[in-house]
């Protein structure tokens, strides 16, 4: 389970990596202090996409992830849940966040209390109940413009 693209207009981009990256395809990334690709915390200010490939897959080019980022406010991702959250805390417009679980699994978590930053986004949709059980959430982006308390980097 990982978390996928969805509805709307996702960019894919070729991006350094961190050298100690240790995400997985459809994990949510950020940019780390050096402007390097690495897995996405709480105390980053703003996600930046999803992985496309592994920090440990060989690429044509060493050191490469490939992220999808949203482009524009329309994006949507399904992302994994546990089987044991209740469906009344799954009403949409709920704002959630994602948290590592194990080592390979990014999550849904449906009351995101580290800080404001931990909200990626809200349900947009309801739950798909399967083997694989997923919800649409929409993301909070800020389209184009990673930022952190001292700088401003704008996407070219």
């Amino acid at each position: 389970m990982a978390l996928t693209p969805c509805r709307g207009t996702w960019t894919n981009r070729l991006l350094d990596s961190n050298s100690t990256a240790t995400f997985v395809r459809g994990s949510l990334v950020g940019l780390l202090p050096n402007r390097t690709v690495g897995e996405y915390t709480s105390l980053m200010s703003q996600f930046l996409g999803i992985a496309l490939n592994s920090s440990v897959d060989s690429l044509a080019h060493p050191g490469k992830v490939i992220v999808a980022m949203p482009n524009g406010a329309d994006c949507t991702v399904m992302v994994p849940m546990a089987t044991d959250v209740a469906r009344s805390a799954l009403s949409i417009g709920t704002p959630v966040g994602v948290i590592k679980s194990g080592n390979t699994v990014d999550r849904l978590i449906e009351n995101p209390q580290a800080s404001a930053f931990s909200r990626i986004g809200s349900i947009y949709g309801p739950p798909i109940l399967s083997p694989l059980s997923q919800i649409e959430v929409a993301l909070n982006n800020t389209a184009g413009l990673f930022f952190s308390s001292s700088t401003h980097t704008f996407a070219t």
